[in-house]
C-alpha cells in the first residue's frame, strides 16, 4: 500500500509541476507589410526614379522597381514640380504615378526638382498599367 501511495504521490507531484510551468510563447509571426512600407530619408545625389508611394505638401516617397523600401524626399517651396512638361504642385501629384526626382545639390534630403510623365489614359487612373488591347476573333464553323 505504501507503494501505491508513493506512485501516486509522484504522479501527483509531476502533474503538478507541467500544470504549473508557463505556456510556450507563441511562435513569431512574420512581419506583414510594415517592411514593404518603409521608407528612408535619400542619401545620395543621383536622381531617383521609381513609382511614387506617397505624397503630401511637404514630403514625396518615390520607390525604385526592385527596391525593398522607398526613398522619401522633403519637399521645399522652390521645388519645382512639372508633370508632362507643366508647372504642378505636390496635391495634383497622384500615388502611384512613375516620377523622377532629383535632389538639391546642397541637401540632398531635399527635392530640387520633381518630374512626372504620364499619358493622357493613366492620368485618371495611376494605377493603371497600360491600354486594354482589342482583339478581335471571327470564329468559322466546321463542317462535319
Amino acid at each position: 500500500m505504501k507503494t501505491a501511495l508513493t506512485v501516486a504521490l509522484i504522479t501527483l507531484g509531476i502533474s503538478t509541476l507541467v500544470l504549473a510551468q508557463e505556456p510556450p510563447a507563441p511562435a513569431a509571426t512574420p512581419k506583414k507589410a510594415a517592411a514593404a512600407t518603409k521608407s528612408v530619408p535619400n542619401a545620395s545625389k543621383d536622381p531617383s526614379s521609381g513609382r511614387i508611394t506617397f505624397v503630401s505638401d511637404k514630403k514625396i516617397n518615390i520607390k525604385a522597381k526592385g527596391a525593398e523600401s522607398s526613398t522619401f524626399y522633403m519637399l521645399a517651396p522652390d521645388t519645382k514640380i512639372t508633370v508632362n512638361g507643366e508647372a504642378k504642385t505636390a496635391s495634383e501629384i497622384k500615388k502611384g504615378w512613375k516620377g523622377t526626382v532629383t535632389p538639391k545639390a546642397d541637401n540632398v534630403a531635399t527635392a530640387a526638382e520633381i518630374v512626372v510623365t504620364i499619358s493622357k489614359e493613366k492620368a485618371g487612373d495611376p494605377t493603371k498599367e497600360s491600354e486594354e488591347e482589342v482583339v478581335e476573333v471571327k470564329l468559322t464553323p466546321v463542317k462535319e
